[in-house]
């Protein structure tokens, strides 16, 4: 059994039971009991009345926890004693407390009665046939079926689900996904755009009256020249003379009045040279 702000916990070693319960819930058990005469066994209840028997026209002594705060009355200024009041005043004895007369002895072999030594279940069978822990467990499991019931009974608010728009589907929770809805977009354009202003023409090979291909010789400036490749826009050929080649690049409408130059040109020629 433990406690603390929020409750009492019950627990069952050996079973893996555990019971916790408010402290709402515990008053109301022991008022029960209390109310039932089922709250004190026959010796407590013989001691009771001894108590009262003893105590004839009196008040019976209200229990207070042993390591309960005592609530502490405001000090007011005016009443505080000077320094040179205080060096005559004699403490006075403490009250009595009121449980002196509890027995620890008695209380342990009340526990051990009930299958608890050292504040562990040794015995939970014997813990079982107390009238308190029978009540508790009652009202426990009543109070936990009134609450399932009530559960049960609550009916469950609908989420405020939009309805679905053109285009979108609702798909169901699954595997552990919730539900979604999906949205189908189409991009496709109603009509077809419009021309552009200004249409791309494909490019168009510059004019060149000669048929060259890679490794053909060719003479400029009366030197000849290696052909190194032939591409759209330009030619490219190096001077084979130099230890380490030099590649050189002309555009084809520079190149082809270079090549008219040396007559030696004129058998990669095309078209006749115009005089």
């Amino acid at each position: 059994m433990d406690y603390n702000g929020q409750g009492l916990r019950l627990t069952r070693r050996g079973f893996q039971e555990e019971m916790k319960l408010r402290w709402p819930a515990v008053e109301q058990h022991v008022r029960r009991l209390v109310e039932s005469g089922n709250y004190l066994d026959d010796a407590e209840r013989q001691q009771l009345d001894d108590m009262r028997s003893a105590m004839a026209g009196q008040d019976l002594p209200v229990p207070v926890p042993r390591f309960a705060y005592q609530p502490v009355a405001p000090v007011d200024d005016e009443t505080v004693p000077e320094a040179s009041d205080t060096t005559n005043v004699q403490e006075e004895p403490d009250e009595a407390d009121p449980l002196d007369d509890i027995d620890p002895a008695a209380i342990r072999e009340e526990l051990a009665r009930n299958g608890i030594v050292n504040g562990e279940v040794v015995d939970p069978e014997a813990l079982s046939r107390n009238p308190f822990i029978q009540q508790v467990e009652t009202d426990a499991a009543a109070i936990a079926a009134e609450e399932s019931s009530a559960d049960e009974q609550e009916p469950q608010a609908e989420p405020d689900i939009p309805p679905l728009r053109p285009g979108e589907r609702r798909i169901p929770e699954h595997d552990g996904i919730p539900a979604m809805r999906e949205v189908t977009i189409d991009l496709t354009l109603d009509e077809p755009l419009p021309p552009p202003r200004h249409p791309q023409r494909p490019p168009q090979e510059p004019h060149f009256a000669y048929d060259l291909h890679p490794g053909d010789t060719i003479y400029m400036d009366g030197r000849p020249f290696t052909v190194d490749g032939v591409r759209f826009y330009d030619v490219t050929f190096r001077d084979p003379e130099m230890v380490y080649p030099i590649f050189r690049a002309e555009s084809k409408s520079i190149l082809g009045p270079l090549l008219d130059r040396d007559e030696r040109n004129l058998p990669f020629r095309t078209e006749p040279l115009e005089q």
